[in-house]
């Protein structure tokens, strides 16, 4: 082989389980919030403005303001969890509140929301009942590593 660019070596990566999630609706009294099945993707991403020219052959581009996503947390429905229940009436309220996710590697994604309504999601006769929270992500996440 050529030159190599660097040396590999092969590491593992770190499973979702374990995964800590909490909400605040007043951002300073921090409830746990649990029964999610599967996380979303959490971060901010900027659209593209035209910068061409008519003097330019090809498209060129540059960064505009950066859009939080649309994104849907499903949880498993624990009927007697307050936590879950205060998670609901929030969204009903269509409340303004922050999240935070710790994963297993240590990192913490801290991040407000504007919850948008919640639903019960379908199912068969052997599935668990389960709701989902929508919302829309407001301004940047913090991203920050556990001590």
């Amino acid at each position: 082989m050529a030159n190599p660019l660097y040396d590999y070596t092969a590491k593992n990566g770190v499973k979702l389980a374990g995964t800590l999630t909490q909400f605040s609706t007043d951002g300073t009294e921090w409830k746990s919030i649990q029964g999610i099945q599967s996380m979303i993707e959490i971060g901010n991403e900027a659209s593209t403005i035209d910068q061409t020219t008519i003097e330019d052959t090809a498209k060129r581009y540059i960064g505009g303001i950066k859009d939080g996503a649309d994104q849907s947390l499903e949880f498993v429905s624990y009927p007697d969890d307050e936590n879950q229940q205060a998670l609901k009436d929030a969204a009903n309220a269509t409340q303004i509140v922050k999240f935070k996710h710790q994963w297993p590697s240590g990192e913490i994604a801290t991040y407000e929301a504007t919850l948008l309504g919640w639903k019960m999601t379908s199912g068969g006769v052997e599935d668990l009942m389960k709701f989902s929270v929508s919302m829309k992500l407001n301004g940047d996440v913090v991203w920050s590593k556990a001590a």
